[in-house]
């Protein structure tokens, strides 16, 4: 006969990182096309360092802010004056991609007590002018008033 084994440790330890795996957080996620949107045309190669130095990669190709960016200030500091990307854009971008992942982190209470972390469902960096028009045509509407926005382009 074979000796029994306890297969409690195994089962245990397979629970144990499914929670872990759950309960993760993230520092914010982003596609790499976001990132792409705040490249400065012709920098392709410091944004790529830039990209090295600000986020790290997941397995399923999103982007993920470095650990130690907590803030904006923090953010700002490792650009150093980087004439690579856009600021205002990127720094744009930390901050709803962090809103984000606040909202998300724990979806049972993010109704009642986020609210203050509302996100838009559209990407970041979608022009907020009515001079953008949709793939139909049309020009793009407000997603929370349903008008067009009226803003002077540059």
């Amino acid at each position: 006969m074979t000796e029994w084994t306890n297969p409690y440790p195994e089962l245990q330890r397979a629970l144990r990182q499914a929670i872990n795996d759950g309960l993760r957080r993230t520092n914010g996620l982003i596609d790499p096309g976001d990132f792409a949107n705040c490249v400065v045309p012709g920098a392709q190669d410091k944004a790529a360092k830039m990209l090295l130095r600000l986020l790290l990669r997941h397995p399923d190709g999103r982007l993920e802010w470095k650990p130690e960016l907590v803030s904006e200030a923090a953010l700002l500091d490792k650009l150093g004056g980087s004439k690579a990307v856009d600021v205002r854009a990127l720094t744009r971008l930390f901050e709803d991609s962090r809103r984000l992942a606040n909202r998300t982190s724990y979806p049972s209470i993010a109704p009642v007590a986020n609210k203050s972390q509302l996100v838009s469902r559209h990407s970041f960096l979608e022009p907020r002018c009515s001079g953008s028009t949709s793939s139909s045509g049309r020009p793009r509407s407000s997603p929370t008033t349903g008008t067009t926005a009226n803003c002077a382009t540059p």
